[in-house]
């Protein structure tokens, strides 16, 4: 698939200092149009977003310290990690088994019918009316059901996505790009936005803090850092592209941002001892 470049008339063009751009199908162009609120917030936060020597060389985890910055940004401006969760339906009827006349609009009434606005309140009284017509005019329906625990995302607000990979395993690019190649499909998102580190970047900034660090403290040149900058397994904005050049994500368009030096306020490595 065809990297696009719509970011570059948005206002992420002065924002490259900071961060490296790539998408599909014109996620910049969708985003900023469709969801426009959601869209200013996100280049507000990557605006203001920073990060200090103590952060970048911090040690990985569950959560690195600066995901967890990044999102407490997104979450004071109401954005809330999420998991869609779903359930398939399945009605064996007779040959002849359909409604007539004004039950029949209970059929085909879906989330995509704008005249039915669905919530999930609405949506599930509407299975259960659809069940009670279905089961009480004919007896000999069978109806089935399958429930399955879906996918998650860090960040969701309004119609679209964002996660932050920083220290996972590459491997969480895959189970991300699912979750928005299905969502989208279900019609719950417009685009997905994934934030992850430019890996040549910040590979550069670790080794130069890390070696002023060393000179600073006295400390023999072959210590090693912290933070592993040999590894080729975890997530960043390369394995991003590649995965979205390969039409992982289906037809959601997806925006990949990369955090650059030029997000680091400046500040050295000193680790509290």
């Amino acid at each position: 698939m065809q990297l696009t470049t719509s970011y570059q008339n948005t206002s992420l063009l002065n924002l490259q200092s900071k961060f490296c751009f790539f998408e599909v199908r014109d996620a910049s162009a969708v985003l900023s149009a469709s969801c426009a609120k959601e869209w200013d917030e996100f280049v507000e936060i990557l605006e203001k977003f920073t990060f200090s020597g103590d952060v970048l060389l911090a040690k990985g985890g569950n959560k690195s310290a600066l995901v967890s910055e990044l999102e407490s940004l997104f979450y004071k401006k109401g954005w809330m990690e999420t998991r869609v969760d779903s359930e398939q339906i399945l009605y064996e009827l007779p040959k002849t088994g359909r409604l007539t006349g004004e039950k029949n609009k209970i059929l085909k009434i879906s989330g995509k019918n704008k005249k039915f606005p669905i919530t999930g309140k609405t949506s599930s009284l509407q299975t259960i009316e659809r069940i009670n017509l279905l089961t009480k005019k004919f007896p000999e329906a069978r109806i089935t059901s399958t429930y399955q625990e879906g996918y998650q995302v860090d960040c969701l607000k309004g119609r679209v996505a964002i996660d932050i990979e920083w220290n996972a395993k590459d491997g969480n690019l895959d189970r991300d790009l699912s979750a928005y190649r299905a969502w989208y499909d279900f019609g719950l998102i417009d685009g997905a936005i994934l934030i992850t580190k430019d890996i040549t970047e910040c590979r550069k900034l670790i080794h130069d803090l890390w070696q002023d660090y060393l000179c600073t403290n006295n400390l023999p040149k072959n210590t090693l850092p912290p933070v592993d900058l040999k590894t080729s397994t975890t997530t960043s904005s390369d394995k991003a592209v590649e995965r979205i050049k390969r039409g992982d994500a289906g037809g959601c368009p997806v925006l990949i941002v990369g955090i650059q030096r030029g997000c680091w306020d400046g500040s050295p490595y000193s680790p509290k001892k």
